[in-house]
């Protein structure tokens, strides 16, 4: 087709470079996305995982390998509706088990509801009694002062807490368009620096926490 156009057929000169035009900008964007994604693999595989490592000896999955169903059940994310999650940091600290995962949950839109964007956090052992927030308080306010000061840090919000059956379950709001497990713009060292940093310090926010729960054991 091109090379009719050349020679004079229907269609012209100018709608040939339109066309030449408009697929260079779609190849453009394309080769854009492939890179965007590639870095955001890159991101998401040996950095996080080394980070992970060292904070603690926690692991990073891509995936969520627990019950994401179970963490909406709590009720830390009232009304919600379909969830997805964007992997997780899991581990142990003191015989309690953490779990950090980004997510986001849209509404159900039955009742007073909203859309959620940010971390549900979970701390798990057997031998937590406490079946409300108010006997934790109660029992363990050091700990509790530590989960109000989650939302101190850089765009995190008041954390809507719940706990029962053993676990202590979070829901942060995050607060900023650049959340805190999204790579970077690119894939440089310099770039990917300060998000690292907000995850070592989401970690550095709920290793205390569990610190503070293991003499309750």
């Amino acid at each position: 087709w091109s090379a009719l156009v050349l020679v004079g057929a229907p269609g012209g000169v100018f709608d040939f470079m339109a066309v030449i035009l408009v697929g260079g900008l779609a190849g453009y964007v394309w080769s854009q996305r492939e890179a965007s994604a590639e870095a955001a693999a890159a991101y998401s595989g040996r950095p996080i995982e080394t980070l992970a490592s060292n904070s603690g000896g926690f692991a990073w999955h891509r995936t969520t390998t627990g019950d994401a169903s179970r963490l909406r059940a709590s009720g830390v994310v009232r009304g919600a509706g379909a969830m997805e999650t964007g992997g997780e940091i899991a581990g142990l600290r003191n015989g309690v088990a953490i779990r950090i995962i980004p997510a986001k949950a849209r509404s159900s839109g039955a009742g007073e509801t909203s859309d959620f964007t940010g971390l549900l956090i979970e701390l798990e052992t057997p031998r937590v009694t406490a079946g409300s927030m108010e006997q934790l308080a109660a029992a363990n306010p050091h700990a509790v002062a530590l989960i109000d000061q989650i939302a101190t840090l850089p765009g995190l919000g008041k954390p809507t807490c719940a706990v029962g059956e053993g676990r202590l379950t979070l829901a942060v709001p995050e607060t900023m368009k650049l959340r805190i497990f999204d790579p970077p713009a690119d894939a440089s060292v310099r770039a990917a620096a300060p998000q690292l940093a907000r995850i070592r310090q989401m970690i550095g926010a709920i290793t205390p926490i569990a610190d503070a729960l293991a003499p309750n054991l």
